[in-house]
């Protein structure tokens, strides 16, 4: 017997449909897109090892750098040229065999028993690997007989003191030589060891600083110390002055004499402040000129010569007038 269903039920279930068409499709669940993403990485390195791999069987030709290694040097015996750090090697082979050079390739071993050194005949390849060519293919080795010298250092140190100061003597160098070990041909050829180039500037009191030696013929000589100390010290000076009688020597007989215009000049000079009053009664502080230099003078004038006390540290000398002027008596015989 057939059932009926009410009006008002129908209208009910003609509402729940509409409501279920209009809500659209079911939603999917939230991890969808992140398995996507996952699923795509994961063919994207198979594809990449893949082709890695095939890439490997192929064959290639590369360009490396090998380097170079000196060995059987004899203890008497020293190079006088340095030969190649490197060559150049072009090479082929399997991928496989080819990625394990470019990252670890062989060193050239150079016998230094040799006069000639083989390129191709030195460098060991691995299997599967074959030199295509090599530059240089070969090279001589230049050696000598190993010496030993001591030559002096040369400073090339710039010291540069304050204004009211300044210098006397030259800086002092500790050690003042170097051992320098080479090929005689190199060694004998060397007159001193310069140092670095070093500035200090505004000294005011004793100075000393460690200074390398130069880096020069690295890998032919060896020295020995590569550093010295370079020192010198500075004294504070002043302004002084000195009015001098010139003094006439050497006259061939006690009837001659000179007459010198004018007399006497003034000598300006700097000098330390704790010597300043030394300076000014120093008796062995005085002005000649000797008559042998009025003899040979063809010009009408002479330089006084000043002697200087040698006790005390006297700079920037200078003399006013620098020349005098003469007048020479004969006398009676």
């Amino acid at each position: 017997m057939a059932r009926r269903i009410s009006t008002a039920t129908l209208k009910r279930l003609l509402r729940r449909l509409r409501h279920r068409r209009g809500s659209g499709a079911p939603a999917l669940p939230d991890d969808i897109p992140h398995r996507k993403s996952v699923v795509i990485t994961m063919c994207t390195m198979i594809a990449i090892v893949l082709w890695f791999t095939l890439s490997l069987g192929e064959h290639y030709t590369i360009l490396v750098e090998i380097d170079t290694q000196v060995t059987n040097l004899q203890q008497d015996t020293v190079l006088t040229r340095l030969p190649p750090k490197t060559v150049q090697a072009r090479l082929s082979g399997t991928g496989t065999a080819l990625f394990g050079v470019r990252f670890n390739p062989p060193i050239l071993s150079i016998d230094a028993s040799e006069d000639i050194v083989n390129v191709r005949n030195s460098v060991p390849l691995p299997n599967g690997i074959t030199a295509d060519e090599f530059y240089p293919q070969s090279f001589g080795l230049h050696k000598d007989e190993r010496i030993t010298r001591f030559v002096p250092v040369r400073s090339t140190v710039v010291f540069e003191p304050d204004e009211a100061f300044d210098f006397f003597t030259a800086p002092t160098i500790f050690p003042d030589s170097v051992r320098v070990e080479g090929a005689r041909s190199i060694v004998s050829e060397i007159k001193d060891w310069p140092t670095q180039t070093v500035v200090r500037r505004g000294i005011k009191d004793s100075v000393g600083v460690l200074v390398p030696l130069t880096d020069s013929l690295p890998g032919l000589v060896v020295k020995s110390p590569a550093i010295v100390t370079v020192s010198n010290r500075v004294h504070e000076y002043t302004q002084g002055e000195r009015v001098l009688t010139v003094a006439s020597t050497e006259l061939p007989t006690i009837n001659q004499a000179v007459e010198l215009d004018p007399p006497s000049v003034v000598v300006r000079y700097r000098v330390p402040l704790d010597q300043y009053e030394a300076a000014r009664e120093a008796e062995d502080f005085y002005a000649t000129v000797s008559y042998q230099a009025i003899r040979i003078d063809t010009t009408g004038r002479v330089l006084p010569e000043i002697h200087l006390p040698t006790e005390l540290l006297l700079r920037q000398v200078e003399v006013h007038p620098r020349a005098l002027k003469y007048f020479v008596y004969i006398g009676d015989e």
